[in-house]
């Protein structure tokens, strides 16, 4: 939309043009007419959504940015006033689609209208006005698309770091869980192996030797699974004790929606912040709980994106010591999914999602063991996440072998 905003009001400002110092001096009735005509076509062209065609898209796109040059020179023309500034009004739009194209496109495209300036010039090539036009049409084109680009690259790269850095959380909690859960198990194990060699008859030596056997293996596999899980856990896992500091919670949660967009935004969602006016100073692992809203909003994102736009609305309140903060979207929902199921590990992931189908699980799991919860809600096509969180957090360290999960809370 900003695009055929900018079109129209490039055209506008052709048509004043022309129009303020020349009407009564040139016949500006048909090219007036065409250029509304024009404009009129290119406002319709966007209702009709052209620019969402997978294949007609670009194309179209191309033509009608290289139409908007086309007219300029074509007024220009008619109105006989390839003498003056008139041909800038064709930079614009070689602008546009060095945005979209790039720099070389964009400079061709340029390079292009000051070749038809130069051609409506009539002999006078070398008038320094004109150089300068000519130089404008093909440079200033040129510097905004290399400038684009390089934001564009910029803003990729964040993305990329955004996605590695929950990618990176998710699966340590996962790997967290699944060797804390595995060597609950072992623990099992060996107890029972224990309590097995100790109840075989005195008068059974056999039986007693083949359980002292599955005793010895069951040590060793203890001994192995030590070896892996004992000290160096945290280095596998890449868990770490988390900082425990105290921030702004407003801040963070805008920072965290910017960074969100960036990253997962690939429709026209629009987001609402609603701030808490309360103070939001906050003791507590600043890193996890970014991990967490960023996972949450990735689902949101993802969800509108999905339906080709929608709203998110992320309130911030508090109530005594513990803050509530609500991310609602209208992404169409859980779709098939129970709350319940979305916080089993990998049943929830996405085809052709950068998420693993981790996010809130593991989410539900840091929350937790920071002494909050994130729950969800989801009702006819409205879905709510809503995470609380007390104001300090200052919890004692959480090993991983007491590492808890939908409850559990580790012993002092």
């Amino acid at each position: 939309m900003s695009e055929i905003l900018l079109r129209g009001m490039n055209l506008a400002a052709l048509t004043a043009a022309l129009c303020y110092p020349h009407t009564r001096t040139v016949n500006l009735y048909a090219p007036l007419c065409v250029l509304g005509a024009w404009l009129a076509l290119s406002i319709a062209s966007f209702t009709l959504g052209w620019q969402r065609l997978p294949r007609w898209g670009r194309l179209i796109r191309t033509l009608a940015l290289t139409g908007d040059i086309a007219l300029c020179y074509w007024a220009i023309n008619w109105t006989a006033l390839w003498g003056t500034e008139l041909f800038l009004f064709a930079m614009l739009p070689a602008a546009l689609l060095g945005l979209s194209e790039g720099p070389v496109t964009g400079a061709t495209l340029g390079a292009g209208a000051a070749i038809l300036e130069a051609f409506y010039a009539r002999g006078n090539l070398w008038a320094p006005s004109l150089v300068l036009r000519s130089a404008a049409l093909v440079f200033l084109p040129l510097a905004v698309a290399m400038q684009a680009q390089e934001l564009r690259a910029a803003t990729g790269r964040r993305a990329r770091e955004t996605v590695n850095f929950l990618r990176s959380g998710q699966i340590s909690e996962f790997l967290s869980l699944v060797l804390y859960q595995l060597r609950e198990y072992l623990i099992s194990v060996t107890a029972a192996a224990e309590a097995l060699a100790l109840s075989i008859p005195k008068d059974q030596p056999a039986l007693a030797k083949r359980a002292e056997r599955l005793k010895r293996l069951v040590s060793e596999l203890n001994g192995k699974a030590g070896r892996l899980l004992g000290d160096k856990s945290e280095l596998i896992t890449g868990r770490t004790a988390g900082e425990n500091s105290s921030f702004d919670l407003n801040g963070l949660v805008a920072e965290t929606i910017a960074e969100a967009r960036a990253a997962f935004a690939t429709g026209p969602v629009n987001i609402r912040l609603t701030p808490t006016p309360q103070p939001t100073s906050v003791r507590g692992d600043r890193r996890s709980l970014r991990l967490i809203l960023l996972s949450v909003l990735q689902n949101a994102l993802e969800s509108c994106s999905s339906q080709d736009g929608g709203t998110i609305s992320v309130l911030l309140r508090r109530h005594d010591d513990r803050f509530h903060l609500m991310v609602s979207d209208d992404g169409g929902g859980l779709r098939g999914l129970t709350p319940e199921q979305v916080f089993e590990p990998i049943h929830s992931a996405r085809p052709g999602s950068p998420g693993l189908g981790l996010g809130l699980p593991m989410s539900r799991r840091m929350i937790e063991r920071a002494g909050g919860s994130l729950d969800i809600r989801s009702r006819q096509g409205l879905t709510t996440a809503l995470i609380t969180l007390p104001e300090d957090g200052d919890l004692p360290v959480v090993r991983i072998a007491e590492s808890t999960w939908a409850g559990r809370r580790a012993e002092v």
